[in-house]
This record gives C-alpha cells, sequence and structure tokens, in this order.
C-alpha cells in the first residue's frame, strides 16, 4: 500500500481518533510513568496551571498538544513520540474531526483540567498502571462526550425532520 505523504485533509471521525489516541497514549502514558523526570513533571504540572487560566480555544489546545506530547517523549522512544504527533496531525487535518473534538470539550461533561491533573498525579507516583488508567480515563471522557454529542446531534436533526412533517400535514389539511 502507498502511504499518503501530502498534507491534504484526512478523514477521520473524531471517534477514531479518541479510540486510537486511548490505545497508544495509554501504553505510553504507562511507560513514562516509570521513568518521567523531575523537569518534564514540573512541565506538566506548568502546562495544567496555564491551562486554568482564560484563553482562546486554540491556545488551550496548544497547552493541551504540549501536555501530551510531553508524555510521550517521557518515555524516551522517538517512534513513540512520533506516534503521538502523527496523531496529533490528524485532528488537525481533520477538520470535522478537530471541530468534533472541540464541541465535545467545550459542550461535554468531562473536566478536561481535572482529567490532566489526574494523569500528572499518577505520573508522579510513577505507577505505570495508575498512569495508563489515567490516561484511559481521560480519553474514555472524551469518547464518551463526542458519543453524548453524536446522540444529540441525531435527536435535533429528527425534531427538525418531524416538524418539517408536521408542517407539511399542516398545509395539508388546509387544502
Amino acid at each position: 500500500p502507498q502511504i499518503a505523504e501530502d498534507t491534504a485533509e484526512r478523514d477521520v471521525s473524531a471517534l477514531e481518533l479518541a479510540e486510537a489516541r486511548r490505545l497508544f497514549e495509554g501504553e505510553a502514558c504507562a511507560l513514562a510513568a516509570a521513568i518521567i523526570t523531575e523537569e518534564q513533571l514540573a512541565r506538566l504540572e506548568s502546562l495544567i496551571a496555564e491551562m486554568t487560566r482564560e484563553m482562546t480555544t486554540e491556545e488551550f489546545e496548544r497547552r493541551e498538544l504540549e501536555f501530551h506530547l510531553t508524555i510521550a517523549r517521557a518515555t524516551g522512544n522517538a517512534a513513540i513520540t512520533a506516534t503521538v504527533e502523527d496523531l496529533w496531525t490528524l485532528r488537525k487535518q481533520s477538520s470535522g474531526c478537530a471541530a468534533a473534538l472541540r464541541r465535545a470539550r467545550t459542550n461535554g461533561r468531562g473536566d478536561f483540567v481535572g482529567e490532566h491533573r489526574k494523569i500528572a498525579g499518577a505520573l508522579r507516583t510513577r505507577d505505570p498502571k495508575a498512569a495508563r488508567q489515567a490516561m484511559h480515563g481521560h480519553l474514555a471522557q472524551v469518547i464518551d462526550d463526542l458519543l453524548g454529542l453524536a446522540e444529540s446531534d441525531a435527536l435535533e436533526q429528527t425534531r427538525e425532520k418531524m416538524a418539517e412533517q408536521r408542517r407539511m400535514l399542516g398545509l395539508r389539511t388546509e387544502i
């Protein structure tokens, strides 16, 4: 198979991306827990503090990206770092995916800053199992929020369709 080298928009759903991230970043987080440095932990904590401040969506997303890349780099494995970078590049290359993830963060039930705190806390304890679970929990919440939004969108579309049918039936009864 030919690997696409262009940076054109990629067709990847937000759910597909979140699932892939859950698999790869969960394991990266577990590995990082064993060898993360104090400097990397301090960087994660600094990014979390920045995430609590008022900022644009783009600024928040840059902090979140840097948080996840810091964990990937903490593994000491260039292939893992490149894979996590590629997953985040897919997010940028699919406007629909990026928009859905943005909506999930702003309209979902997840506490994104709290979830990132939990990940950093698990890394600080240097417990691979807790770190994996914290990352899985964060990305499972993203998936749940995405599913909730998809359900809300489907219900709204059904309501609009039914309203149009009511309108059309109303016109027919006036004949």
